[in-house]
């Protein structure tokens, strides 16, 4: 059985960082990060996900 981690991490961008608490995915080929958290770091999201 596999278990969660749980990791904080600091997102930079040109207007400050933002500290989120994620869960470490080591299998994944990209990094999700909420919207909100993206833009109030002054970086653009790539990819807006609705829904």
């Amino acid at each position: 059985m596999a278990g969660e981690t749980w990791v904080r991490v600091q997102i930079h961008g040109p207007r400050g960082y933002a500290d989120v608490e994620m869960i470490a995915d080591t299998d994944a080929a990209l990094t999700t990060v909420p919207e909100h958290v993206v833009r109030a770091v002054g970086l653009i999201p790539a990819v807006t996900v609705v829904g």
